[in-house]
């Protein structure tokens, strides 16, 4: 695998950097957090997938509980609903939703959960 030229490896440092977040919360509730690394990456997700969440399986990580886990413990909302496949493995897997409004706090696009 070819290395990260200097400028591409600050680039991928600037995209996992401490991020702040202005949250409201579904009771009204408002307070900032910051959000780093896988957390912001699950975040980033969450935030883009809207209402319809966001699965393991069309937004493959290697520990989505575990980042939904830090978000929830850092006061996002995030709705955990089970959902059943089939298929040749058939079983279940969780589809999280953000249910928090959401803004970077030193960015003035307005980022919505499905609030």
């Amino acid at each position: 695998m070819p290395e990260a030229s200097t400028a591409e490896a600050d680039t991928m440092k600037i995209n996992w950097a401490l991020t702040a977040f202005d949250i409201t919360k579904t009771d009204g509730q408002t307070f900032r957090a910051l959000v780093k690394g896988r957390d912001l990456w699950a975040l980033q997700n969450l935030i883009a997938a809207g209402a319809n969440g966001c699965t393991p399986i069309d937004h493959p990580g290697p520990r989505w509980s575990a980042y939904v886990k830090n978000l929830r413990d850092a006061g996002f909302e995030i709705d955990t609903i089970t959902e059943t496949h089939k298929g040749e493995f058939p079983g279940h897997h969780a589809r999280y939703v953000l249910r928090s409004s959401v803004k970077c706090a030193f960015d003035s696009m307005q980022m919505e959960g499905a609030a």
